[in-house]
C-alpha cells in the first residue's frame, strides 16, 4: 500500500470512530477542504480550526440521517495525491438519496494538506443536505 493511501485510510479510520483530534492530526496547518455545492457544508475549510469545524457539521449531519450507506469503490496514491471514490446512499424520513463521492487529496510531508470533495449528481445532493440541515434547526 502507497504511504499516502495509507494517510487517507487513517483520516477515514478516524472519522469512523467520531475521533476530531485524530483527524485534525493527519492535516498540515495550512489545510483546506473544499466542500462544493450550495448547500450548508458548502465552502473552504482552512487550517486545524477550519477541519474541526468541518468535522463537527458533518458529523452533526450525518448524525442526523436514519440511514447512511457508503461504500468504498476504490482508492488511488501516487507521491503526492490519494482520489479515494465511494458510493453514498443516505435517508431522511421520507427522502432518499445516492451519490458518487470522489475525494482528491493533496499530500504533502505525510500529511493531508488539500482535499477536494466533488459529489455526483452535486443538486441532490445540496437539496438533501439543506433539508437535513433544516431538520436540524427544527429540532435543536
Amino acid at each position: 500500500m502507497h504511504p499516502n493511501q495509507e494517510v487517507v485510510r487513517r483520516e477515514a479510520a478516524a472519522w469512523d470512530a467520531g475521533d476530531a483530534e485524530a483527524v485534525v492530526a493527519l492535516y498540515t496547518p495550512e489545510a483546506v477542504i473544499h466542500s462544493p455545492g450550495n448547500n450548508p457544508l458548502s465552502g473552504e475549510y482552512g487550517g486545524y480550526d477550519g477541519v474541526r469545524e468541518y468535522h463537527r457539521k458533518l458529523t452533526q449531519l450525518l448524525g442526523a440521517l436514519d440511514e447512511l450507506d457508503g461504500r468504498e469503490h476504490d482508492v488511488v496514491a501516487n507521491d503526492e495525491h490519494v482520489v479515494r471514490l465511494l458510493q453514498i446512499v443516505a435517508r431522511k424520513g421520507d427522502r432518499e438519496v445516492e451519490w458518487r463521492h470522489v475525494a482528491v487529496y493533496h499530500v504533502r510531508d505525510g500529511k493531508l494538506d488539500r482535499v477536494w470533495n466533488h459529489m455526483d449528481p452535486q443538486r441532490e445532493v445540496d437539496a438533501f443536505v439543506t433539508h437535513v440541515a433544516s431538520t436540524l434547526a427544527r429540532n435543536p
